[in-house]
């Protein structure tokens, strides 16, 4: 039987309220850390954000177009491939003028499609162990975008993170 002196449970309780602490990251707190990285490379980082209704659609919508994209992108190629033996160099601006409800949602989100498609067959070309590039499924497929920030267009105002193609 171990004994426990008043100290050392005091000890152990300030222990668990630091790891309790450190869970959570208050807005402020990063945005001061953000403030003070200056024009350093900023870090990424992850928060939870609480969307509204109008919000959640477009956040969908991006998702969605992402995927579609991809998709469509991948399947291009691969006629191409089929019928030129050469590699089809594609961009989101060319599936604008055919698909325009692409333009609803961020152009740098699906620029980043295009770049991850095109490591994607890099990857593919230059490892013996990597498969070919998969489509993207609806329903079994991690439900995210990536976008890049450029000129401010993400930032936290108060406590709020201003997305691109957001309303408030």
């Amino acid at each position: 039987v171990m004994k426990y002196s008043r100290k050392m449970l005091d000890n152990k309780r300030s222990e668990r309220e630091q790891k309790k602490s450190l869970k959570y990251t208050p807005v402020e707190t990063i945005h001061q850390y953000i403030e003070s990285q200056g024009e350093k490379d900023k870090p990424g980082s992850k928060n939870k954000i609480y969307p509204n209704k109008e919000q959640i659609t477009q956040i969908e919508k991006t998702i969605g177009c992402s995927r579609f994209l991809y998709n469509r992108m991948l399947a291009d190629k691969i006629r191409h491939y089929q019928e030129e033996k050469k590699m089809l160099k594609n961009t989101p601006a060319g599936y604008k003028k055919e698909y325009p409800w692409l333009k609803e949602v961020d152009s740098l989100a699906l620029a980043n499609v295009q770049l991850n498609l095109e490591g994607a067959f890099r990857k593919f070309f230059r490892e013996p162990g990597v498969g070919f590039p998969h489509y993207k499924s609806k329903k079994h497929s991690r439900k995210s975008y990536t976008t890049n920030m450029v000129n401010g267009n993400i930032c936290l105002q108060d406590r709020f993170l201003k997305l691109p193609k957001m309303q408030p």
